[in-house]
């Protein structure tokens, strides 16, 4: 897939349906046992790491940088996350160590969400899909264009050591791209995720070696759209939930 401006002025609606990756609680406290990969739900909730969609996107990236990209370091982050929640809700708060493990579960947490939202927003040319009518006004109307939006995106890759992000804030209601040098730096309070690049080099590396220009340039062809696309809508959703709550003013007195 090959953006223009006239494929973004005119995306349609995305009709694929997939889930809103967001950070939530488990709801048991201890991890399931078994590590098989699941894509239902967000692996903090079922202790499963999500398995990969595409085992390698040809012109991207290689099968063996994906598969040791997710069994290494997501899926270390994700079990991490979990042997860390598990000790830390027997642990005494006083204990050595412990806002040390607190800081590093966080750590953890973040990476999952991560290196979910990136996996789930890659797709191989042949399948890579527009972002919907939605996203696409939304973002010519933060940004002015398409192009603006990707030139300023590109640009906060190159600047990180870490994530690339393309942000929702229901506050203020905008879109923002975010660079977060580490994965609990960088983080817009109350902000969505919409889409994210992994800018650590062991995401591109085998591929690219220090080319990382070249990985960034080659990523916007191979965006899955339509799931960047849902988790806008839902991240919209926020906003009308805290409204029908009659929450006093809330969102209103930051626009």
């Amino acid at each position: 897939m090959t953006y223009s401006r006239r494929r973004f002025l005119t995306a349609v609606p995305a009709v694929a349906a997939t889930s809103l990756l967001i950070a939530q609680t488990p709801a048991a406290q201890t991890r399931p046992k078994s590590m098989a990969a699941s894509n239902s739900e967000t692996g903090l909730i079922t202790g499963q790491p999500q398995m990969l969609a595409y085992k390698k996107i040809p012109g991207f990236l290689s099968a063996k940088q994906l598969q040791v990209h997710h069994d290494k370091h997501y899926v270390g982050a994700l079990k991490g996350y979990h042997n860390l929640d598990n000790i830390l809700m027997d642990e005494s708060f006083d204990t050595t160590g412990y806002a040390a493990r607190l800081r590093t579960r966080t750590h953890k947490a973040n990476s999952t969400i991560l290196h979910e939202l990136y996996f789930s927003g890659l797709a191989p040319a042949a399948q890579a899909t527009d972002f919907d009518s939605t996203l696409s006004s939304a973002i010519k109307n933060r940004f002015g264009s398409f192009d603006r939006w990707w030139s300023d995106f590109q640009a906060a890759a190159l600047s990180s050591r870490g994530w690339a992000l393309l942000v929702y804030q229901p506050l203020s209601q905008k879109l923002y791209n975010i660079i977060s040098d580490n994965h609990g730096n960088g983080v817009l309070w109350g902000g969505v995720p919409i889409l994210a690049l992994d800018m650590f080099e062991h995401a591109y590396y085998l591929d690219y070696q220090n080319n990382k220009g070249e990985y960034i340039k080659r990523f916007v062809n191979f965006i899955n759209g339509q799931n960047a696309s849902l988790r806008y809508q839902k991240a919209l959703q926020i906003n009308e939930v805290c409204e029908s709550a009659s929450l006093p003013g809330y969102f209103h007195q930051y626009r």
